[in-house]
């Protein structure tokens, strides 16, 4: 999501800079105050459990297939488990290649505003690819007007690469020089378990929550930053940071995201 690829050792070089200037940068997920999601406010408008043979096309599409970053997205990447009812996105070595894959929910599903959740699994995580729940926009990056044009909400991401971490982010201008963003990274040990979670994001008018396993772990405000007041979709999603790196390390082996469910909400004020 946006041009984050940044080789491992300065990405744990910038974790230790961020961690000791930015107070809310880094959260334990534990401390945080636990709620009951969702919201009462809001009412499922959209969701898909992945209790079918194949991935249901009238609520996904394949999001951009071919070359992406040092891998190649292929819809083979991409199947339903059904026997457990899951979405797997298979990221594996082939040849010379790294394939992976990217599920979208538009022209589908477009809305604004909302309780966006699903409950998935990524393992092992690890800094050669990430894993994501997030939200874009169509017109993300049109002009410098984010609030008309729609942002990038990261909900869930396990860029960093670190076993016991997920990330959090919100980016908006597009990504060249305009490009800003903010983020948040949130620990468990939980999370090098090979468990399921539930990550969940209440976006209104005024702000953004972001929630692990219904611990509120981020808040971002309209007085912090920029709000989209745009329909978004949402998007499932593996990347290739380091085609190299995943070789040697996984070989032939296929590391999954499993995905239980997406439910999305609507707000109801």
């Amino acid at each position: 999501m946006g041009n984050k690829f940044l080789s491992w050792s300065f990405l744990l070089g910038l974790i230790v800079v961020l961690g000791s200037c930015r107070k809310e940068e880094f959260s334990i997920l534990e401390e945080k105050v636990k709620f009951v999601l969702p919201p009462e406010h809001f009412e499922l408008a959209w969701s898909d459990e992945f209790d079918g043979e194949k991935l249901d096309l009238s609520k996904w599409y394949y999001r951009s297939n071919g070359p992406r970053r040092e891998g190649i997205n292929s819809s083979d990447a991409v199947s339903i488990d059904a026997e457990n009812g899951y979405l797997r996105i298979a990221t594996y070595a082939k040849g010379n290649n790294v394939y992976t894959g990217m599920i979208g929910s538009r022209p589908h599903l477009n809305q604004r505003y909302g309780y966006f959740e699903c409950r998935a699994k990524v393992y092992p995580i690890n800094p050669s690819f990430w894993s994501a729940f997030w939200l874009q926009s169509g017109n993300y990056g049109k002009t410098l007007n984010p609030e008309k044009d729609g942002m990038e909400i990261d909900i869930m991401e396990t860029f960093f690469g670190s076993p016991a971490y997920v990330t959090h982010a919100v980016h908006w201008n597009g990504y060249g020089e305009h490009h800003l963003s903010v983020g948040q990274n949130t620990y468990s040990d939980t999370f090098k378990d090979n468990q399921f979670h539930v990550f969940g994001l209440e976006w209104l008018p005024t702000g953004y929550r972001f929630f692990i396993d219904n611990y509120l772990v981020w808040e971002l405000k309209d007085t912090d930053i920029p709000i989209s007041q745009a329909e978004q979709y949402v998007i499932l999603s593996c990347e290739v940071g380091d085609k190299e790196l995943f070789k040697t390390l996984f070989s032939s082996e296929s590391v999954d995201f499993l995905v239980d469910y997406v439910r999305v909400y609507r707000w109801k004020g």
